[in-house]
């Protein structure tokens, strides 16, 4: 699973998904509080080799400060669409 986000007071999205789950915690909890006043969308992920840069590219579309998505995108599993976490 890939955690793909930027919310301020939380590390950078590469350092905390290389935490050890109990260190995630503490943060997980601050993002589910983050999302219950987000909007969110939908992003199509089906089809496209880089993942990431098509969800980038739809947060630089929608205007965000911050967003957050989690997603899986390995040789094993693939999700097909992203529900995208946003606020202005």
């Amino acid at each position: 699973m890939t955690r793909l986000f930027k919310i301020n007071g939380l590390p950078k999205d590469s350092v905390f998904n290389n935490l050890i789950f109990g260190r995630q915690i503490d943060g997980l909890r601050a993002i589910e509080l983050w999302k219950s006043g987000a909007q969110s969308i939908y992003v199509s992920i089906k089809r496209v080799q880089n993942s990431k840069s098509e969800i980038k590219k739809c947060v630089k579309m929608s205007g965000a400060k911050e967003f957050y998505c989690k997603y899986y995108d390995d040789s094993e599993w693939r999700d097909d669409s992203v529900e995208l976490f946003y606020k202005i």
